[in-house]
This record gives C-alpha cells, sequence and structure tokens, in this order.
C-alpha cells in the first residue's frame, strides 16, 4: 500500500488515497531505504546463504579498486610502474602455490618475459625485494599469515628508501575478512603509494 496525496475538485482540500503498489514500486521503495549491512545481518539472523553474494560484491569492490589505482598511476604519469602492476593483475599461475618461493621464481619468469630487466632478490642496503622490474621492489607474501601481512609495514618503511616504487603481491591470504580489512586501511593510509595486490 501506498499513500496518493489528492485534491477534492469541489472543495479543494487535499486528502490521501491508499492504493496498491506494483510488485515494482515495492521493490524501488525497499531499496532506497535498505543499506547493504541491514540485508546481510538479516540474512545472519535467519541462517541465509549469501555467501555467494558477498563474493560478488567483493569482486566488484576490487575491480573498483583496480581501476582507481590504474587511474592514480596514470595521473602520476609512470607509464613502467602502469605497465607491470597491469602486467602483475594478468598473471595466472599455473597451479595453486603453497610456498611462496615457487609463486615468486613463476612470477618472476612471467615477469622477465615481458620485462628483460627482471631480476630475483637484488640487495641493496639492508632491502631485498623478491623480485625488482627496473626502479621497482616486488615484495610476494603467501600463504599469507597475521605475521606475513605485520611484516609488511616493516618492508614498506626499508624498501622506500631504495626503492622509489613498492608492489606487494599477496596469494592464499588466511586471516579473517575484518583483519585483512583492518590491516590494509593501515597501510593505506601510511603508505599510500604502496600498491597492494590480494591474489
Amino acid at each position: 500500500m501506498k499513500e496518493v496525496e489528492k485534491e477534492d475538485e469541489k472543495t479543494g482540500e487535499i486528502y490521501y488515497e491508499e492504493l496498491e503498489c506494483t510488485k515494482k514500486e515495492l521493490v524501488l521503495r525497499l531499496k532506497n531505504r535498505l543499506k547493504l549491512d541491514s540485508v546481510i545481518a538479516f540474512a545472519k539472523r535467519n541462517h541465509i546463504s549469501i555467501n555467494d553474494i558477498m563474493d560478488d560484491i567483493e569482486k566488484i569492490k576490487a575491480e573498483w579498486k583496480a581501476r582507481v589505482i590504474r587511474d592514480k598511476i596514470k595521473a602520476e604519469g609512470n607509464s613502467t610502474l602502469l605497465e607491470v602492476w597491469n602486467a602483475i593483475r594478468d598473471f595466472e599461475p599455473l597451479r595453486q602455490y603453497n610456498k611462496e618461493f615457487h609463486y615468486q621464481d613463476t612470477l618472476a619468469q612471467f615477469l622477465k618475459s615481458k620485462f628483460p630487466s627482471t631480476e630475483i632478490e637484488v640487495s641493496r642496503g639492508s632491502t631485498r625485494p623478491d623480485i625488482v622490474v627496473k626502479n621497482i621492489a616486488i615484495e610476494i607474501k603467501g600463504p599469507t599469515s597475521h605475521k606475513d601481512l605485520m611484516s609488511i609495514a616493516d618492508k614498506c618503511m626499508r624498501y622506500k628508501q631504495y626503492f622509489p616504487h613498492l608492489i606487494c603481491v599477496l596469494f592464499n591470504v588466511n586471516v579473517s575478512k575484518q583483519f585483512y580489512k583492518d590491516w590494509l586501511q593501515g597501510i593505506e593510509n601510511s603508505y599510500p603509494d604502496v600498491e597492494i595486490m590480494k591474489f
């Protein structure tokens, strides 16, 4: 039901008449009033599985974030960083890796085919990033635990002294969504020029 304001033709008085809503109107009204958090809370309370919807939301957020990062890198005018970032996004490992070294080796070979200057574990000062492409340090973590995420802040601080750009590649992240979200927000606030890529 919805209330519609009407005017009496004879007296000019305003009155409200209740009319049946169409399904489309009802959905539109609900959509405009509900927030995603309310829908999620309702689903959890009523044991309704929404994992597929949440996965879709995460994918959409990741795609949006990727667009924002691409736009940011383009605005900075660093085409090499954008090319490396895009290449890493396009990288599809042959299989699931349980060890960082194997993932690092496969990614390095993939990058070397596109960027011949790619090197593995180049030491500069007290730093030794997993992969270096031109002046871009790439740090790989995976399977990624709490401890691995905590070590990245230290690496951000040290690597930025020797490399103008740092990309952190995370795979098989094994922490809660809330912990990861809080950690990522902290890294983005403290090191806005460090790119974090999660696979």
